[in-house]
């Protein structure tokens, strides 16, 4: 009976102190709601230094999930740089459709705008998965009415100076602290760790992407880093160069009826016969341009000499005085899709009317450059020619004083990927092999860079990093070829489940659609010969292919080979094989 009693008298202590103990602990945080009021409560009770700014439930289009659209500015410090001000946006499911995971998305162009459904990439496939979804304006407000708002400059400068807390926040500082800021809010918000953090970028955003990987290598399980802008430095000058390719003289203009007599020559002399025309390896080609110029067998399907030059001066590099390659030539295929919007426009240049020349790269390089020397500059006037080869060489003045506008903001540094690969971290990159705005071929060099430098070559890069080239695709998308495909659940199955891409299926946007792998650098798909050529399956990707290796005249032509190690020192690339 005593030892009855005595149980009892402990499981009654033992009931009393836990009661206590519930008593006097703090209640568990329960889900702010989505308002302005409670999410600043939440933010200040963190201490982040973060304002928010606008809160809304929304509900995907076509879809029943719904999540929080919140708002806010966070001001960014450190980084050598004085204190900026970085708008994040964040997509937030319901706390029951959360699936642990973090996914940021990337910018296009200069930034300065927020849109989670309307990014480049944007977030509704996250957002549909369960993600917890972000994006950044990269420390700026862009201009609405500026010609092309994703592409002003005007923020650059203040008062003719640099305005080095922007730029520094555009060149990494504004992504990095707002990824870990975003993580932070995210892992507070469900009361819950994250489990796995992902970033998917195209463009500016692939740029963004390169930055986190060789900056930061902590933030992400696994990057998507699509056409990477991994030159800010030199991608101004490109711009220019190959605008000037087409306006100096105003002869040299092609309009698109004519760019179309040149799709058909390239895909004739270097498309592959099993894929309907598709380039798969357009630096191994060897058509000679000039065979394009008029005579009397090739009327109506030809052009006049002043445009076959600026159609080679469009493929040749972009040199130093000394010779150096600073950027390669760029592809020549699907001409009729890519240039008009991008470099051509829809006229011929007028010198009396700038301002009219609406090409992309060229509206791109003219806010630029009016932001480094002013208002009243004229980039017709920009400090490049064409030399006796038609390779465009930049002044070096002029060059320098770029490099130091812009370097901290440049990406296209092999060492640096080394630390990334280290941590065994995963990166998938892609870009479109007909891309006319990004050069593919440096993203080509790039990836061949950090093969020489990795132990064991491309078969140890794999483990860690692999690129796929996208036969036929514009920017980012668009096109001829297959330029449709997943690769976030590839990405996922590679971090989560050691299951690496050997290729990715895409499919074409034409009709009727086709379907076909696009294997990692540096294989290309080969036909079975048996089935239909437009289904996926019917095809395979040989790890013991290296057809993306070979060059041609044309992999000459725009200035293969060349490097990007020790890019950081003055004086790199002062030579290169062949005849200079």
């Amino acid at each position: 009976m005593r030892s009855a009693i005595r149980l009892c008298m402990s499981l009654s202590v033992l009931l009393l102190c836990f009661a206590i103990a519930l008593s006097g602990s703090p209640a568990r945080a329960t889900t702010p709601a989505c308002s302005v009021a409670e999410m600043q409560t939440f933010v200040n009770a963190h201490s982040w230094p973060m304002t928010i700014s606008s809160t809304m439930m929304k509900t995907l289009t076509g879809s029943t999930a719904t999540y929080c659209d919140v708002v806010a500015y966070l001001v960014t410090a450190g980084e050598g740089a004085d204190k900026g001000l970085a708008g994040i946006e964040m997509g937030l499911p319901a706390s029951g459709n959360w699936n642990q995971k973090f996914l940021f998305l990337g910018n296009g162009g200069m930034a300065g705008v927020l849109g989670l459904t309307s990014a480049p990439i944007a977030g509704t496939e996250g957002l549909s998965k369960g993600y917890a979804v972000a994006m950044t304006d990269m420390g700026h407000t862009a201009n609405r009415a500026a010609r092309i708002p994703v592409f002003d400059g005007s923020w650059q400068t203040i008062n003719g100076q640099p305005n080095l807390p922007a730029l520094i926040d555009y060149f990494y500082r504004a992504t990095h602290q707002t990824v870990v800021a975003g993580k932070e809010f995210v892992s507070a918000f469900y009361s819950k760790g994250i489990k796995h953090a992902y970033y998917q970028g195209c463009s500016t955003g692939g740029r963004q992407g390169l930055m986190e990987a060789e900056r930061y290598p902590d933030d992400f399980d696994g990057i998507i880093a699509g056409a990477p802008v991994m030159d800010i430095t030199d991608q101004g000058l490109s711009n220019v160069n190959c605008s000037f390719a087409f306006m100096k003289p105003s002869s040299a203009w092609i309009s698109p009826a004519d760019l179309a007599v040149v799709d058909a020559a390239v895909q004739a002399a270097c498309g592959d016969p099993d894929n309907h025309g598709l380039v798969q390896s357009p630096l191994a080609c060897s058509l000679d341009l000039n065979s394009l110029v008029c005579n009397s067998s090739n009327a109506g399907k030809c052009l006049t000499q002043d445009q076959v030059t600026g159609l080679i001066r469009y493929a040749r590099p972009l040199v130093t005085e000394k010779g150096a390659v600073l950027t390669p030539g760029f592809p020549i295929t699907d001409l009729a899709a890519s240039l008009p919007s991008i470099t051509l426009a829809s006229a011929p240049f007028d010198p009396a009317n700038p301002s009219a020349w609406f090409a992309v790269r060229w509206a791109a390089s003219d806010n630029g450059f009016k932001a480094m020397y002013g208002s009243a500059f004229q980039t017709i006037d920009f400090p490049i020619w064409f030399d006796k080869k038609n390779e465009a060489v930049v002044d070096e003045a002029a060059r320098q004083k770029n490099l130091v506008l812009n370097h901290l903001g440049d990406t296209q540094f092999p060492e640096r990927m080394a630390q990334f690969v280290r941590k065994d971290r995963k990166i998938i990159i892609y870009h479109g092999m007909s891309d006319a705005m990004i050069n593919p071929f440096q993203t080509i060099q790039f990836y061949m860079d950090i093969a020489t430098i990795t132990p064991g070559g491309y078969e140890y890069l794999q483990k860690n990093a692999r690129l796929f080239m996208v036969p036929n695709m514009l920017h980012c998308g668009g096109g001829s070829g297959p330029n449709s495909f997943e690769a976030l659940i590839p990405l996922e199955n590679w971090v989560e489940k050691g299951i690496a891409p050997e290729a990715l299926i895409a499919t074409t946007t034409t009709t009727p659609a086709r379907t076909m792998p696009l294997c990692k650098f540096p294989e290309i798909a080969t036909h079975s010969g048996l089935g239909d050529k437009g289904v996926a399956s019917n095809w395979s990707c040989d790890p013991s292919n290296r057809d993306l290796l070979k060059m041609g005249a044309f992999g000459k032509l725009v200035g293969f080979p060349y490097t990007y190690l020790d890019r950081q020192h003055e004086g790199r690339n002062e030579s290169r094989d062949g005849d200079r």
